[in-house]
């Protein structure tokens, strides 16, 4: 005779607390920064120390998922951030991938390994749901789909000959999108009537057919405004005006210090293809080698970088920070770092100007934090490998969660149950079960300390802080009355005999069973069942059966019995 235990479901103690980290606020910095041996994915709350930062994605230093980030994180319409990033090549091995890092189930996703090959900046999203971004080591622009998938190459810079060759302009800024609806670029070179090869250049794509057109040629040498500064991403002061910085000026200084002139601000009027040198630094009087520009109201900001040696007779030798006032034609230098701002050296990059008005800015070993208030610099972000040029973003995080890996759970009546969202930025939380609210659960761990059948259901969380609303995937609950051990002993002590069997077929139950026999079912070996009864005798009528193999469940108030017997 065999013996059978069903239903029996392992009780599943859903006791899932996680690590909690301490709740901080909505408002954080998103950007990357380098390790000893690899590049990361980093936050850091707006308002704290770098002891803060956490790291939210190490690139995969083989680099099939993508190895070296580059340029800015972009926060797409779909609240998603969405960035390139280069990879060393080679057999299965991309050359660069697009990725996707959702900050809300905090998961990195390698979107397109093909289209991407040694880009030299991040991504825009000049349409909703496309991005553009540059490829082919910069002489392409591709564009992405978020909803198919798909990229695609829309346009590639031409070479030009040059001295019995052929010569190829690069893009080496990002992408930007003017009033007038095309996007514009710079570039290291473009072929001028010269006929020189390094002069830079100004580009636009057409969005609407894909058409690039060479639309502004810098000078070279002797010419106050040259080469735009590597990195530019030109902004719109006003309509149809672009800005940006370059090498060239007037004020040469000693080799080494400002060879081919200090830098300028310049402005590019988009109707006349003409450019208008708005500032000249000077590197005796306010430094030299402006950084990329950014434009908060009518101000632009950017960074002097120094001359890394302070014994040098020159003036803000660490660096310095400045703002352009577009209204008043008018620049000052907002801040000059020295020895004291935490080893601040060097800064570079786009400057990143905050919700909470202070500045962040890539430099040596780090991003720092300027605040023009106090008179404080800080380190913000530390960085490990001298790689901290690269900006970084405020996002206003909604609530975030971990994925689940498992959602649903069979727990048995009686036990608790508890499930840690894993939640830290949440200002309040709204159980469901179905659509109905539960009143008890008001906190990112779902949590029951005895299960009931009435507890079946499924749930989900809504959670709300000051940045939005995050309703979370569901999570399925199922309360079962298990049996215990020592119920399942009391039911092995059912007997069947005589076994076989001819005409009747007595069940033998435990003496003062701990049970309520419910009925019997039997059932022939077709499925059928043949057999069904309540229970108000230990014996069974069998003469009627066929002879052959039977299956015989006790049905129990504490699970069910399943047995077999032979009627010959």
């Amino acid at each position: 005779m065999t013996t059978a235990f069903t239903p029996l479901r392992i009780a599943v103690l859903a006791t899932l607390i996680f690590i909690v980290c301490p709740a901080y606020s909505q408002k954080e910095l998103w950007g990357y920064r380098a390790v000893t041996d690899n590049k990361e994915i980093v936050k850091v709350p707006l308002d704290g120390t770098s002891t803060d930062v956490e790291v939210m994605h190490d690139f995969d230093p083989t680099g099939i998922l993508g190895s070296t980030p580059f340029g800015t994180l972009l926060q797409a319409s779909n609240g998603k951030l969405y960035g390139v990033a280069a990879s060393p090549g080679g057999q299965n091995i991309p050359n660069g991938v697009i990725f996707e890092y959702d900050p809300v189930l905090l998961q990195y996703r390698m979107l397109d390994n093909a289209i991407v090959s040694g880009p030299v900046s991040g991504l825009i999203e000049p349409l909703p749901g496309w991005l553009y971004g540059t490829t082919n080591n910069g002489t392409s622009i591709f564009k992405y789909n978020i909803e198919t998938e798909q990229a695609s190459i829309v346009a590639t810079i031409p070479p030009f000959n040059y001295q019995m060759g052929l010569s190829q302009p690069h893009f080496n800024g990002e992408l930007m999108k003017a009033s007038d609806g095309n996007l514009y670029i710079t570039t290291s070179m473009a072929p001028s009537i010269q006929n020189v090869p390094y002069p830079g250049g100004i580009y636009r794509l057409n969005l609407a057919n894909g058409q690039l057109t060479k639309v502004f040629v810098f000078g070279w040498e002797g010419s106050d405004v040259r080469d735009p500064v590597y990195g530019t991403k030109l902004v719109e002061g006003a309509p149809g005006k672009l800005y940006g910085t370059s090498l060239g000026g007037s004020h040469v200084g000693p080799q080494g210090v400002a060879p081919g002139g200090s830098g300028t601000v310049f402005e590019y009027t988009i109707a006349t293809g003409t450019i208008v040198k708005k500032f000249d630094f000077d590197y005796n009087v306010n430094g030299s080698s402006p950084s990329p520009i950014i434009k908060d109201g009518d101000k632009l900001y950017g960074v002097l970088p120094g001359f890394q040696n302070d014994s040098q007779n020159y003036p803000n030798p660490r660096g310095s920070l400045f703002e352009y006032d577009l209204s008043s034609e008018t620049m000052t230098l907002l801040y000059s770092f020295t020895q004291a701002d935490d080893q601040m050296r060097s800064p570079n990059g786009m400057v990143l100007k905050a919700s909470n008005g202070k500045f962040y800015v890539g430099a040596l070993f780090g991003n720092y934090e300027i605040d023009l208030a106090a008179g404080i610099v800080v380190k913000k972000v530390t960085d490990g490998a001298a790689y901290g040029y690269q900006p970084l973003i405020e996002l206003c995080s909604k609530p975030s969660y971990r994925s689940f890996d498992v959602s649903s759970f069979t727990v048995c009546e009686g036990e608790p149950f508890s499930f840690d969202l894993q939640n830290t930025n949440a200002a309040n939380y709204v159980w469901k079960r179905g659509s109905a609210t539960v009143p008890s659960q008001t906190t990112g761990v779902l949590s029951f300390d005895s299960v009931t059948v009435a507890n079946t259901g499924i749930y989900t969380c809504t959670m709300t802080n000051e940045c939005g609303t995050t309703v979370t995937m569901p999570l399925q609950l199922n309360v079962e009355v298990c049996m215990g051990l020592d119920e399942m002993n009391v039911l092995k002590g059912i007997r069947l005999y005589p076994n076989p069997a001819n005409n009747i077929l007595n069940v033998k139950l435990p003496d003062n069973p701990n049970f309520e026999v419910q009925k019997f079912s039997i059932i022939n070996m077709l499925g059928q069942t043949v057999y069904s009864g309540a229970y108000n005798k230990d014996s069974i009528d069998i003469s009627s059966f066929g002879s052959g193999l039977y299956q015989i469940i006790v049905s129990t108030d504490k699970g069910d019995w399943n047995g077999k017997f032979v009627k010959e």
